[in-house]
């Protein structure tokens, strides 16, 4: 399991960087000997913050958790350091209590361990997805109205990755020699609309 949650923690990092965090040489280098001894003592929380926003990652060394004692973890942290987000690595998939915590408390996430073994955003047949900004998100939405889009989850790995929020809507950018050149757009929802929208 150890390993495991090693391989976990490096691609955490890279998710990080990917939602524009700036992460310290001390989280960055970290090799296995120097992760169990972290481990070992309990040190492989992380909180970052810039000026807009902030994320505490916790690590949970268990085969599974109750939904109460999941609870006290939020309050604990949201008590000391008031995080945008809080995210919870761990070696089990949630159970429906569980599941039912994370509706209460949106800002919540949770990542099985074995989801994160590699960065899916680096696999060569995900394709690129952008948020667009909200300039063009409004004439998107005049032009087709929400309803047109069609949807991606907000459980999907990549939405889950950048942690793309319900109502924003994605550029995915498609090229392969096959299809050639594509860019279609998605709305992030809990719900399933049927036309794709192409440009």
């Amino acid at each position: 399991m150890l390993k495991e949650m090693y391989s976990a923690y490096l691609t955490m990092i890279e998710i990080l960087k990917d939602r524009d965090y700036n992460v310290p040489v001390h989280y960055n280098d970290i090799d296995f000997v120097l992760f169990k001894e972290l481990y070992n003592n309990d040190k492989l929380d992380i909180y970052l913050e810039t000026n807009i926003k902030s994320i505490f990652v916790k690590m949970l060394f268990i085969s599974k958790i109750r939904a109460s004692k999941l609870e006290f973890y939020i309050k604990e942290i949201t008590k000391r350091f008031s995080p945008s987000v809080i995210v919870f690595i761990c070696p089990f998939s949630p159970t429906a209590s569980i599941n039912n915590v994370i509706k209460k408390y949106p800002h919540i996430q949770i990542f099985h361990s074995k989801k994160l073994i590699i960065n899916i955003t680096k696999h060569e047949f995900v394709p690129p997805h952008i948020k667009i900004s909200d300039d063009k998100k409004e004439i998107l939405i005049k032009k087709y109205t929400l309803n047109s889009f069609p949807i991606i989850k907000l459980n999907d790995p990549v939405v889950k990755y950048y942690n793309f929020q319900k109502g924003d809507i994605l550029r995915i950018i498609r090229n392969n020699l096959n299809s050639g050149y594509s860019e279609y757009y998605r709305l992030v929802t809990w719900y399933w609309f049927s036309r794709v929208v192409y440009f």
